[in-house]
């Protein structure tokens, strides 16, 4: 039998390996393109690294205004100067903004049901303790779908394995996040106007916001909108918008040359992805720059059975029974 190469790396290319840090340097961010409130948290930053000022941060701002760009300036700073920036994300496509991002879950071993008591699975001299244990910098976006007893779980494990009571055990740690976003997950939570204790908790409760960790956090705030400020592209749509639209509200309008139409899913597939990719002969990474946004599961479910039946012919269903634990590191 003969399996079909989507092309996605395999388990084995991304275990995490925290001894052998070795990220091209290339692949981050160029400091010099920050703005100037970029510039200001960057330079700050960069000020209580070199002089071991503590460093318990929380970067906001609406999306746009260059969160995770400064996120990832930090990071290469820190890997640049002899320690290690630890990358991390509330989920695993957050996570692919950073280089060797991963999924807090799966770097802090922090169980998929949390509560209050929860305690990280990290044990022994595994490979993540070992790295905790070093000069390490937590970089931690889009926090705010976090739920705060992940964060909390992860402090209390630090502070053990650093043996160390401040918080996250001394480590500079650096969040960030928008609050006005997507909340933390919540089972049977509340409805608006309900008593959250009578019919379950409410989103809010489960934020970083209602934890003890938020009052010891420094605040930075960002708030010009960087794409329509340094991206051409973003300002003829801008552009675009306010004459044709804004301007003739209920009149037809002709969109950009520059976007694609399409009149069926098929012919829609076929522009977003080559024919090397639906036939499993592009590279590893041809999926990270080519994808397609759904706003419902109906659609999704939509357009996947449209790509696979766009691959080649040659296919087969298989079904498999398995578990997952967590590897011993």
């Amino acid at each position: 039998m003969t399996f079909v190469d989507t092309g996605l790396p395999t388990a084995w290319q991304k275990h995490f390996q925290p001894e052998v840090l070795t990220y091209e340097l290339e692949a981050f961010p160029d400091e010099s393109k920050l703005r100037r409130k970029q510039r200001e948290i960057f330079n700050q930053f960069v000020s209580n690294y070199s002089e071991n000022v503590p460093i318990s941060w929380i970067i906001r701002g609406h999306s746009g205004t260059g969160k995770t760009f400064l996120l990832r300036a930090m990071a290469k700073f820190c890997n640049a100067n002899g320690g290690v920036a630890l990358c991390v994300a509330s989920s695993g496509v957050a996570a692919l903004q950073f280089p060797g991002g991963r999924a807090a879950h799966s770097v802090f071993r922090i169980p998929l049901s949390v509560s209050k008591t929860s305690v990280c699975l990290l044990e022994g001299d595994c490979k993540v303790v070992r790295l905790l244990k070093k000069k390490v910098v937590i970089i931690w976006d889009e926090i705010q779908m976090q739920n705060r007893f992940c964060i909390e779980a992860v402090d209390r494990a630090m502070r053990r394995i650093r043996k160390n009571n401040r918080l996250f055990g001394g480590a500079p740690i650096v969040f960030g996040g928008d609050f006005l976003m997507t909340l933390p997950e919540v089972d049977q939570a509340a409805s608006v106007g309900l008593e959250w204790d009578e019919v379950g908790e409410p989103p809010a409760h489960a934020s970083l916001e209602e934890s003890y960790i938020w009052d010891k956090l420094d605040e930075h705030l960002l708030e010009k909108n960087q794409r329509l400020v340094a991206d051409e592209k973003n300002r003829r749509f801008i552009s675009w918008w306010n004459d044709n639209l804004l301007r003739n509200v209920g009149s037809s309008a002709s969109l950009p040359s520059d976007v694609n139409i399409s009149d069926n899913l098929e012919s829609f597939v076929k522009k977003v992805y080559s024919e090397d990719v639906l036939n499993g002969r592009a590279e590893h990474d041809a999926f990270a720059d080519h994808c397609i946004l759904s706003t419902t599961e109906e659609s999704a479910a939509a357009i996947n059975l449209t790509a696979l039946k766009l691959q080649i012919e040659n296919q087969h269903s298989f079904s498999f029974r398995a578990f997952d634990v967590p590897e011993d590191e």
